[in-house]
């Protein structure tokens, strides 16, 4: 369910509970690394989880979070970085593979 309440509301939430990135307006946009999506502040899914909020990319089925979005300017990965941030992202017995998203970053 995304969040229906007013844009200012929204703008606070982005900003408090993303502590990755700093969010200006809600024109600012996000690439997320997962599925390549670009995205506004508008787009971004909010839900709740208990007391807490919980921000997820747009993109239906896509999972990331806010430690898998980037600016723009630097959603261009080189191929270690790429690699490395796919490794870091992948669980720990190292059985996830790269999703095909991924190759096309």
């Amino acid at each position: 369910m995304n969040w229906s309440r007013q844009p200012t509301d929204r703008l606070e939430v982005l900003r408090a509970n993303d502590h990755f990135h700093e969010w200006r307006s809600l024109d600012d946009n996000r690439v997320c690394i997962v599925c390549g999506r670009v995205f506004s502040g508008h787009e971004v899914e909010i839900s709740h989880e208990g007391e807490e909020f919980k921000l997820s990319c747009p993109t239906k089925d896509c999972s990331s979070g806010i430690h898998q979005w980037v600016y723009p300017e630097n959603h261009h990965l080189s191929d270690t970085n790429s690699e490395n941030w796919w490794r870091a992202l992948s669980s720990f017995d190292g059985s996830e593979s790269c999703s095909p998203q991924c190759q096309q970053i």
